[in-house]
């Protein structure tokens, strides 16, 4: 059966297609559709979560999370036409039986929503627009909106989950513009340009007041030992920290290279190199001072082997990673988080340097 996109949707093509200098016809017919879901459900035991070991008030017992929570997630993709696909994620999560929430523990809500644009103006570039998941390399600076989205505001989308470490709604509002530089220069290797424009907030509509990511990563794969090599700029500007009073804005930005080779089958070695540099953003506890001068230093060297011949797979690695900065206004101050999105512990990962004053 053919089906075709409402007006509605036609005219928001056409309004992201004009930006770029391109257009569609009015109507574009959905050639494939395809419909998946999942259902996750967790339970959590927890005690002293916060690292304070004191006793409820209300309980005279030490702080315990014992509690159960499930998401929900429903996909549509579909194909409008030969070179323009879209993507639908609707995501409902929730504590079972969370009373006194600040909205429906029963709402669905969009997760992901974009349009992906192949071919455009010529074959190797591809345009993605709307809520969407980026990840470069593993995710170490760049993967996950959930400190600027989630855990910068202390709760979850829809208020109405726990653990917000675990929320679905992890994806960016962002263009992004892939360039496949392949067959430049007759180079013999997979060679990618990946640039992004990220709306972390934009708080009020016409003020000049948004917080925005900004940046481009070179990668490139290689035949020898299944090995990759990427380099990468990402800038962060947030402005809604200035007032009538002053004028200055944080502005941080991130340099780093990051290299992984199987040296032996099931084997991977892989390191990641960050510097950053620029002037003090806004941090969640109110504590640094926006403007002064930023500059950190992050490492993470690991080797994993996953033995494959082992029923369940199992895999055994080690890791280490280094951060580094200048205490300033009586705050740790150190590297700036700024959208990670890789995470080896539930623990330590979720407490931000910045909220430990001292």
């Amino acid at each position: 059966m053919m089906v075709k996109a409402t007006q509605r949707c036609a005219v928001l093509l056409g309004f992201v297609v004009g930006m770029v200098g391109a257009s569609l016809p009015s109507f574009a017919e959905v050639q494939n559709v395809k419909v998946s879901g999942d259902i996750t459900a967790r339970g959590f035991y927890r005690q002293n979560l916060d690292l304070h070991n004191e006793k409820n008030a209300k309980e005279k017992s030490f702080d315990t999370d014992n509690f159960f929570m499930s998401t929900i997630g429903l996909n549509v993709a579909a194909d409008l036409t030969e070179n323009v696909s879209a993507m639908l994620r609707v995501t409902n999560e929730r504590d079972w039986n969370l009373t006194g929430t600040t909205s429906s523990a029963d709402d669905f809500a969009l997760s992901q929503g974009y349009v992906t644009l192949k071919e455009l103006f010529y074959s190797p570039l591809t345009l993605r627009v709307g809520r969407q998941p980026i990840v470069w390399g593993r995710g170490f600076v760049l993967g996950s909106n959930l400190f600027p989205g989630v855990n910068g505001r202390g709760d979850d989308v829809h208020g109405a989950i726990s653990a917000n470490e675990f929320t679905d709604f992890t994806a960016f509002d962002a263009v992004r513009a892939t360039l496949d530089l392949s067959g430049v220069a007759g180079l013999g290797t997979p060679l990618s340009l990946d640039y992004v424009y990220i709306k972390s907030d934009e708080n009020d509509v016409g003020a000049n007041d948004d917080v925005t990511l900004q940046g481009a990563n070179l990668g490139a794969r290689f035949e020898s030992w299944n090995s990759e090599m990427e380099t990468y700029f990402l800038n962060k500007r947030d402005q809604s920290s200035a007032t009538p009073t002053n004028d200055n804005h944080g502005s941080i930005s991130t340099l780093g290279v990051r290299g992984s080779v199987q040296p032996v089958e099931g084997s991977s070695v892989w390191g990641e190199l960050a510097y950053q540099f620029g002037d003090e953003v806004i941090d969640a506890a109110g504590v640094l001072t926006t403007g002064k001068s930023h500059q950190a230093w992050a490492a993470d060297l690991a080797a994993e082997y996953t033995f494959a011949d082992v029923p369940t797979t199992p895999k055994a690695g080690v890791e280490w990673r280094y951060y580094s900065g200048k205490d300033r206004d009586g705050a740790r101050a150190g590297w700036a988080t700024i959208a990670p999105g890789y995470f080896t512990t539930v623990l330590r990962e979720f407490q931000t340097p910045s909220t430990v004053v001292g």
